[in-house]
């Protein structure tokens, strides 16, 4: 409940700085990890944290991160990774719980051996997939690109909406010239099309597709 109220209080930048300050995002991220029949404090420390999300993308401190972590004795951020960071790992195991065809909503297994249901993880993929399209740097940083080659060759499909998704993305990325250099996106699709292309191909046209 104390979450959903501060997310419908979340309004103004002003807002999430005071709720930075006050330490909201570890208690957060601290609610989100743990798993003790809070199903719904875990939801609602989610949608807080999209909420704060949200709220740092058209922001004033977003620009005052990125110009802090670009310089060499700049001051360093926990945010906005740190509410990330728990979201990127569910969203991950969602992807890997394909691999061996269990239910998405499978995040781990106790010391009993017995499965335990995380509902939340894919919600948590949705949230990823959307921060892939506008904070592509952020997730490019945290979460890399094994998790699309695994989507797009067919090893980990959650759906085949899911697979079409992450082909846009990966078509929206190799449109920007630093996104592809900082993801060396033509690894990901050398492993995507080594099977069907000499291999080769694409390392002897990257100078020209740089230009």
């Amino acid at each position: 409940m104390c979450f959903r109220l501060l997310r419908l209080c979340l309004f103004t930048e002003k807002n999430l700085v005071f709720l930075l300050t006050s330490h909201v995002d570890i208690y957060a991220v601290r609610a989100l990890d743990l798993q003790v029949d809070n199903d719904m404090e875990r939801e609602d420390a989610l949608q807080l944290i999209v909420a704060m999300m949200n709220i740092y993308q058209h922001s004033h401190l977003k620009r005052l991160i990125e110009f802090s972590a670009a310089q060499r004795e700049g001051k360093k951020y926990a945010f906005p990774k740190s509410v990330m960071q728990p979201v990127i790992a569910l969203a991950l195991r969602a992807i890997c719980s394909s691999i061996t065809s269990e239910p998405p909503n499978v995040s781990k297994k106790t010391d009993d051996g017995e499965n335990v249901k995380d509902w939340l993880s894919f919600a948590c993929l949705e949230v990823f997939l959307e921060f892939c399209v506008v904070e592509p740097e952020l997730i490019l940083s945290m979460a890399g690109t094994d998790w699309m080659v695994r989507i797009l060759m067919g090893a980990s499909v959650p759906s085949r909406r899911v697979a079409s998704v992450v082909a846009h993305i990966l078509v929206s990325w190799l449109d920007r010239p630093h996104l592809r250099a900082k993801g060396k996106l033509h690894l990901v699709l050398e492993q995507i099309f080594a099977p069907l292309i000499e291999f080769g191909f694409f390392q002897k046209n990257l100078s020209s597709t740089e230009q």
